[in-house]
């Protein structure tokens, strides 16, 4: 018969829980994977959207980013509540101004295509 050694309770508690950590940390590595991949998939169709529809996505950003800094303060001035409505047409301005484009209506200085026949 086999003389093996007696495994008390205590090590073997700490050799599961070591291995349940390490089992652990991939799991939770391939769960934050497919959220960044979705995150990183908007971002694309985000970007793939707004090019089609010829906005510029900088000015976009940073009308977003001052609009998200104004709403998230809370209780506004009637100052700020004006910048906010501002802000809000410069956004809508920026989408309007997009789609002449994209009609043709409003073309960028030295474009090729003559609107006058």
């Amino acid at each position: 018969m086999l003389n093996l050694p007696a495994i008390s309770s205590d090590v073997s508690a700490q050799s599961f829980t070591r291995q349940s950590v390490n089992i652990r940390e991939p799991l939770n590595q391939a769960e934050s994977k497919p959220q960044q991949e979705s995150s990183f998939q908007q971002q694309v169709n985000r970007q793939l959207l707004l090019n089609r529809l010829g906005v510029d996505a900088e000015k976009l950003e940073e009308l977003e980013k001052r609009i998200d800094e104004l709403e998230n303060k809370g209780q506004l001035s009637d100052k700020e509540r004006e910048q906010l409505d501002n802000l809000y047409a410069a956004k809508e301005q920026l989408f309007e101004e997009a789609a002449r484009r994209r009609n043709g209506d409003e073309l960028p200085p030295g474009s090729l295509i003559e609107t006058s026949a």
